[in-house]
């Protein structure tokens, strides 16, 4: 038999637009007749987790855990930030907490210590050139080839405190007595392993090197090189998939982004013409990009490799493309206020390092709170009643997004002197409402853009883009569970009836996107990227990891009991 021959670069671009166009192809759909039932739809879950997506294997002695978001040649080959911590959230919640943390700790050796900046998108070891394809413009910092020079959402700090969780229960299951001490033990290791250390420098092979790890380098990361200023605490993307929101008019008709471009009209040729227009000009955006944010001084071959930064220099291209994104603030207020809750927890555990921990986790919440104030204070728009992305130039796009709907992840929405903005936000998700219906409380919620102009909620990549219509299951989850259930939980405990009929409000639409959110995807032999917010039907990526958050709502399980049992 002859030696197989190696993909040439042609046979390797013809690979991936098959690939596509298996993955992104119109399908007849019929609806599963009867629906898969929760624990089967669990099932599913486990076996993507261990075979279909799970990449469990030892590199030079090291066991690497990396949940890649699809099987095959689309998504098969790279680990993704955030679609990497929703799935170790996912195996946390579903008790495979060794998976979880191994994973937790695999991504961390993506991080670059000199900054604390972590690549959305990365290639896996033991990956070969033929089967990965990411794109240069992308990278092009000379550091780690096969690594994207800008980051995504910040939800490290809420993957660790789901598996702190599942390694509680593990230590008090009874049947696990004889290994409690072990687990504790694990516990706390993982816990300060994955908080990390924030150094300038500290010696290494002879050198003092800055060494900047975990959740903590994440942090410092988005503090120090993507603030606005040091007196305006927002943060800015360099890319529109920064957010994890490609192909979002709120983001990409930006100044200075990747225009959306629609040519009026129907059909497959109007269609390929958008698409390949606007494929077109985000490569170009992607160069210019890449362009502006290189730097010889910290990226070219001469640094030392723990100093060199593997970034696009955000400073630098901040003069042609920065947006301050309404879920990408939201959510790193969110992310700063969970790492003050993990390092709480050591506090606890390691009592002797408790005064260091509580003033940091103290520094971390007093940002949080700056930043949930500017985007309450700047994005709001009283006219429109919604909140909206900021230009360059600090003014609104005024283009509808779900990513208006993520000051629910914010603790200060609830506060009386912001409680009209929290109505109209809840007014937009109820499907009791009028407003609710014409705008976001679909069928099958919650559409990434409002019902309306440039809405299009059945995107096969022909007229429209991923995310101007389709539900996903990813922003699903955290508007309800980090969103509308956490304001529900403390707006419940008030001794004032307005506010616990605003949480048993939350609640209600909370209950109702869940049901048809699990619906959606009972409906579908396998779980997928997105879905038809009016039909269900399951489009682009299949076999997606992260839908599976769909079916663990612990916090809305958690304070429905509670009611239940006040009721009682």
């Amino acid at each position: 038999m002859s030696a197989e021959r190696p993909i040439t670069k042609v046979g390797k671009l013809i690979r991936v637009v098959n690939t596509a166009r298996e993955y992104l192809r119109d399908e007849p759909f019929t609806p599963l007749d009867p629906p898969l039932t929760h624990q089967e739809m669990l099932d599913r879950e486990e076996d993507m987790a261990l075979r279909r997506n799970g990449r469990d294997r030892i590199i030079f002695g090291t066991r690497l855990v990396t949940t890649v978001p699809t099987e095959g040649d689309l998504y098969g080959w790279d680990g993704f930030k955030w679609d990497g911590y929703a799935a170790a959230g996912i195996n946390a919640m579903s008790n495979r907490t060794d998976l979880a943390a191994t994973e937790l700790l695999t991504m961390e050796r993506y991080r670059d210590t000199a900054t604390g900046f972590l690549t959305a998108k990365f290639r896996l070891e033991g990956v070969s050139d033929e089967d990965y394809h990411v794109g240069k413009p992308e990278i092009y910092t000379q550091k780690k080839e096969g690594r994207t020079a800008y980051p995504q959402p910040p939800l490290g700090a809420w993957a660790v405190l789901k598996t702190n969780e599942s390694n509680l229960r593990k230590i008090k299951d009874p049947k696990n007595l004889h290994i409690r001490q072990q687990v504790e033990d694990d516990d706390i290791l993982f816990l300060y392993d994955s908080y990390g250390a924030v150094e300038n420098y500290i010696p290494y092979k002879g050198r003092m090197e800055p060494h900047f790890t975990g959740l903590r380098g994440e942090c410092e990361y988005f503090i120090n090189h993507l603030q606005n200023s040091e007196e305006d605490p927002l943060i800015f993307i360099t890319n529109p998939n920064a957010t994890g929101r490609d192909w979002d008019k709120a983001l990409n008709d930006s100044e200075g982004g990747p225009k959306m471009v629609n040519l009026p009209g129907k059909g497959k040729l109007i269609s390929r013409i958008n698409s390949g227009t606007r494929w077109v000009l985000y490569q170009k955006f992607n160069n210019e990009m890449a362009e502006l944010g290189h730097d010889p001084k910290v990226h070219g071959p001469d640094v030392p490799e723990a100093e060199r930064r593997s970034d696009w220099i955000p400073e630098q291209v901040k003069k042609k493309y920065a947006v301050n994104d309404v879920e990408f603030c939201a959510m790193h207020a969110w992310n700063l206020r969970n790492t003050a809750d993990v390092a709480r927890k050591l506090g606890k555990r390691l009592p002797e390092k408790a005064a260091q921990y509580e003033a940091e986790a103290i520094r971390y919440e007093e940002i949080a709170h700056s930043v949930a104030e500017e985007i309450i204070k700047r994005m709001w728009n009283p006219e429109k009643k919604f909140f909206y992305n900021l230009n360059t130039d600090g003014s609104q796009n005024p283009t509808d997004s779900i990513t208006g709907l993520f000051p629910l992840m914010l603790d200060e929405i609830r506060a009386p002197q912001h409680r009209d903005k929290f109505i109209s936000l809840l007014d937009k998700l109820d499907p009791d409402l009028e407003e609710g219906r014409q705008t976001f409380a679909t069928p099958f919620p919650i559409p990434t853009h409002p019902q309306g102009d440039d809405f299009d909620p059945d995107n096969q990549r022909k007229e429209g883009a991923d995310w101007q219509g389709p539900s996903w299951g990813i922003t699903n989850y955290f508007l309800v569970e980090e969103g509308l259930v956490k304001q529900a939980e403390e707006l419940l405990k008030s001794n004032n009836a307005q506010d616990v009929g605003l949480g048993k409000r939350c609640m209600k639409i909370a209950g109702w996107v869940i049901e048809q959110s699990q619906k959606m995807i009972s409906i579908n032999p396998e779980t997928r990227e997105q879905y038809n917010p009016f039909t269900g039907q399951g489009q682009r990526g299949k076999v997606f990891m992260w839908t599976n958050l769909l079916l663990h709502f612990e916090n809305y399980e958690k304070v429905k009991e509670n009611i239940v049992d006040e009721r009682k």
